[in-house]
């Protein structure tokens, strides 16, 4: 099974804005982001992440990820 997880929201009265997440590993530590869509990332651990998170859809979508990972560490570091 994989992460798969999406969140929806209104930019304006008339926009919805529709995001789906999935799980990866990275071998880099540094990354390209999309400009035009992306105005910042920040790489951090499970606890440091949770303190910046301030969209409450977005909180439980973390602790989802995390649950996901617990759950299925063995699986994900046998592939």
């Amino acid at each position: 099974d994989n992460f798969k997880q999406e969140i929806e929201y209104k930019l304006t009265d008339n926009i919805k804005k529709q995001v789906t997440f999935f799980l990866g590993v990275s071998k880099y530590n540094s990354i390209e982001i999309q400009e035009e869509e992306i105005e910042d990332f920040k790489w951090g651990n499970y606890e440091e992440i949770k303190e910046v998170i301030t969209f409450e859809n977005s909180k439980k979508l973390l602790i989802e990820a995390k649950k996901f990972i617990d759950n299925n560490l063995i699986k994900l570091q046998l592939n």
